[in-house]
C-alpha cells in the first residue's frame, strides 16, 4: 500500500485512505506515526459536514482500520485524513441526549462539557436517578 503522499501537517500526522467498505475505513500513515487506538481523525474534504473516524485497529506498521461516524458516501481512495490527537467526545450535560443532541432536537447544541465516549462512568454512589435522588 506504499505511498508518497503521506506527510504530517505542523504536529498532526496526516495519512491517506486506503479502503472504504461502508463504515470501515483504511488508513495509511508514515511510518511510526499511527494514531492510538480509539483516536478520533477527521477526514479533510471538500463536503460541509465533517466526517469523524475513530481508530479500531492496527492492521500493520503504517495501515490502520477505522469507524466512521457519519456516511461515507463521496469517500474515495487519496483523500487525506488528519489525526486530532485526542479522543471522539460528546457533549454532556442535563440538556443532553442521546449523541450529543438536546433532548427531543435533532442538531447539536452547545454545550460547555464534553467527555471521551470511552471514559469511565460515575462511581456507583455518585449516580443518580431521574428525580435527583441516588441508587
Amino acid at each position: 500500500m506504499g505511498t508518497n503522499k503521506i506527510m504530517t501537517r505542523g504536529t498532526a500526522p496526516t495519512g491517506i485512505v486506503q479502503a472504504v467498505r461502508g463504515a470501515v475505513v483504511d488508513v495509511e500513515f508514515a511510518q511510526g506515526g499511527l494514531p492510538q487506538i480509539n483516536s478520533a481523525l477527521v477526514v479533510e474534504w471538500d463536503l460541509p459536514a465533517p466526517l469523524v473516524l475513530e481508530v479500531h485497529s492496527h492492521l500493520d506498521q503504517t495501515t490502520l482500520r477505522a469507524v466512521a461516524f457519519g456516511s461515507t458516501t463521496g469517500l474515495s481512495r487519496g483523500v487525506v485524513v488528519r489525526d486530532t490527537g485526542g479522543l471522539v467526545t460528546v457533549p454532556v450535560g442535563a440538556a443532553v441526549g442521546c449523541c450529543g443532541r438536546g433532548q427531543g432536537q435533532w442538531h447539536p447544541i452547545a454545550c460547555r462539557y464534553a467527555a471521551p465516549v470511552h471514559s469511565c462512568g460515575p462511581a456507583a454512589l455518585d449516580r443518580t436517578n431521574r428525580h435527583g435522588g441516588g441508587v
